[in-house]
């Protein structure tokens, strides 16, 4: 009898399954916690605390799947209005930009437990410091292709004085 931790599972490392992800760009997808992770090269995993990290850390994982590498960043980020994003974003975005400069073409998944708020976050923080977006440009892409974001007030003014 299989359990439901090895469904879940087989589900996320299985063949790709687009209602549990959106691609925002070529290479840059948004998803939720049954996103599959054998599409991607680099996966940044905000599902805390389901992702067993402590908070405000981050965890850098290489794994193989299918012969097939992928970098894994689980990211230690509360969803309420009384977490910042700020000190994660310091120490992700340089980690992330230098697995972006070995490989330009690496598709990236950015995904939480639903999709919608941590997840968007940090893909429009990764928008605007490697693609070199404005606030606006990131956040109405987004908005466009993942019409399920919600990003929660605080994340989303904090990124306004970060980068607006």
């Amino acid at each position: 009898m299989r359990s439901i931790y090895n469904e879940l599972y087989s589900n996320r490392i299985g063949s790709e399954n687009e209602h549990h992800f959106s691609w925002i760009t070529d290479t840059i997808a948004i998803g939720d916690h049954m996103s599959p992770y054998a599409t991607f090269d680099i996966i940044i995993n905000a599902d805390y605390p389901y992702n067993h990290v402590n908070h405000h850390t981050i965890c850098k994982k290489q794994y193989t799947y299918q012969h097939r590498p992928y970098t894994l960043y689980s990211v230690g980020l509360c969803d309420n209005m009384h977490d910042t994003i700020a000190p994660i974003l310091h120490q992700l975005l340089p980690l992330v930009q230098e697995d972006y400069t070995t490989n330009k073409d690496a598709r990236i998944l950015f995904r939480c437990f639903l999709g919608k708020s941590r997840s968007v976050a940090l893909a429009i923080a990764y928008l605007i410091n490697i693609c070199k977006m404005t606030y606006t440009d990131a956040f109405n892409l987004v908005k466009e292709k993942r019409p399920i974001s919600k990003m929660n007030e605080a994340f989303q003014t904090e990124l306004q004085q970060l980068y607006g």
